[in-house]
């Protein structure tokens, strides 16, 4: 790494002919962005020129950029304490052992360990700033879990039961609320945060919940939300961000709420025997409602009072329709015949999406399967195992005439020719089952004849079938193409009149005497 003087000669060489940032000239200088600040604060407070420091040697420059230092000094080295900051996060490394191996690398031009070690004290004081970022109201709310757990008695047990307790805090007012769950899964994440929605009447526009397994299958910078979770998010409206792995700072103010309800709440709660979770959440809300009314230190106003007037105009309004729970979430690759099975049972998708990556959402009342951004099939869910749920338009055209379909459909399809039709469609059906073979392969003739003849000309043919009970597809073909229904009428008898005829009237009066 170069000395302070060279690096100063060429930050400003670079300066002077270029509008680099700071991390970009650090780049170059093989030095951090810190110090490439700290130089140009203070040569801006010089007012030094790349043209004035061209005309100074090295020592010049040394008193210029360090008066009240001695020259003795300035031959002594300081190592990067950026480095050092980064190296002390990682596990059983030192403060002692980075001294000793920067002394190592050149003893000669190292510090005393004492001075070294003052040195980076001050260096930790002007790098230990808190920006105070700017939340709006209504905007950010943030969730986690307490590591305090709390343990229940229940009544005719002598076993104590452990529960987690969710935290969630508006980030403009610091509104917070505790709710007390059986575990940490999905759906414990969903019911604390349902009932801090509840609690503050409104939904944010962001939630920054932490980042576990139960809310996202994969972390930033790729996240992938938990299904069951992404369908809470998407039914509230709001946007979930979790917090990157290893940075609590995204989530520093729900951290700081965390330790404040440990210490105010969750520790005087040990002493105290709950019975029921109704009974722990109570008494949980009640603490936070005293919290939150409780004003700031050295101030005039309190949580609520921030929120009354900032936060809670400004939240968007909770869904009209509660959330139905996902009981299980999973993503499959559709098989060849197009079926999604779900509890041993088969539901269709179209066929187009065979061999293709689908996400499966189960509810006690729907089955909801999506793929791509394409408009998910929605199946009333049902609890008979081993058979199947389909659509006639999912199936491929080639295997639309071998599945045999139920009389509903076939009756649903003949609804929009005429009642005539839907009538003469029932009869193929009388007597027999559902699924019938033969029905289906007479019903789907009918089908194919609709498509050569209009809609009225089916309507007389069926007519005139069903007039003469004569319920077969060969019956109404035969009327289609012979037209026969144009001239007939139902007034009209069946067998021509003729003298050699002598009808009912004549066997009534003059029939066989005994």
């Amino acid at each position: 790494m170069m000395n302070s003087v060279t690096r100063v000669r060429e930050l400003l060489r670079i300066r002077s002919k270029t509008n680099f940032s700071n991390r970009k000239l650090a780049e170059m200088l093989g030095c951090s962005h810190q110090t490439v600040g700290r130089d140009l604060k203070l040569l801006n407070q010089l007012s030094l020129t790349h043209e004035q420091v061209a005309r100074h040697d090295d020592d010049e420059l040394t008193l210029l950029l360090a008066p009240c230092a001695p020259l003795a000094m300035q031959k002594k080295r300081l190592p990067d304490f950026a480095v050092w900051v980064k190296a002390l996060t990682k596990k059983h490394q030192t403060i002692y052992n980075l001294i000793a191996l920067y002394t190592r690398e050149d003893p000669a031009t190292a510090y005393a360990p004492s001075t070294l070690y003052q040195h980076f004290k001050e260096y930790l004081k002007t790098t230990k700033l808190e920006a105070l970022l700017e939340h709006r109201p209504g905007e950010e709310a943030q969730f986690d879990f307490c590591g305090q757990i709390i343990w229940l008695s229940p009544y005719n047990s002598a076993r104590k039961v452990r529960y987690s307790v969710f935290v969630g805090v508006l980030c403009h007012s610091k509104y917070f609320l505790a709710f007390a769950t059986p575990a940490q899964t999905t759906n414990d994440w969903i019911a604390g945060t349902k009932a801090f929605f509840n609690y503050i009447g409104g939904v944010p526009t962001i939630g920054i919940p932490d980042n576990p397994k139960a809310v996202t299958v994969k972390p930033r910078p790729n996240l992938k939300l938990n299904l069951k979770y992404a369908a809470f998010a998407e039914h509230y409206g709001f946007v979930a961000m979790p917090a990157r792995p290893g940075e609590p700072r995204d989530k520093g103010i729900v951290e700081g709420t965390v330790k404040f309800v440990t210490e105010r709440v969750l520790v005087n709660m040990q002493s105290l025997v709950f019975r029921t979770l109704n009974e722990v959440n109570s008494y949980l809300r009640k603490e936070c409602d005293k919290l939150n009314r409780l004003k700031f230190q050295k101030s005039t106003y309190s949580r609520y009072d921030l929120f009354k007037n900032g936060d809670k105009p400004t939240l968007n309004p909770l869904p009209l329709e509660p959330f139905i729970a996902i009981e299980q979430a999973f993503i499959c690759t559709i098989p060849s015949n197009y079926r999604v099975v779900f509890d041993e049972h088969f539901y269709s998708v179209p066929w187009q999406w065979a061999h293709k990556r689908a996400e499966v959402e189960a509810t006690r009342k729907h089955i909801t399967i999506r793929h791509g951004n394409k408009r998910p099939i929605v199946h009333k869910r049902s609890f008979e195992k081993g058979k199947e749920t389909f659509v006639h338009s999912h199936l491929h055209p080639k295997h639309q005439a071998v599945v045999r379909l139920p009389l509903s459909e076939f009756v649903r399809w003949a609804e929009t020719i005429g009642e005539h039709t839907t009538f003469f469609i029932e009869q193929l059906f009388l007597g027999k089952s559902d699924k019938d073979l033969i029905a289906n392969q007479s019903a789907k003739v009918v089908q194919s004849l609709a498509k050569k003849y209009s809609i009225k000309e089916m309507e007389c043919a069926t007519k005139f079938c069903n007039t003469y009970e004569k319920f077969t597809p060969t019956a109404l073909k035969g009327a289609l193409s012979s037209r026969i229904y144009e001239e007939w009428s139902t007034d009209a008898p069946l067998v021509g009149m003729h003298k050699n005829v002598l009808g009912a009237e004549h066997y009534q009066n003059e029939g066989r005497k005994s």
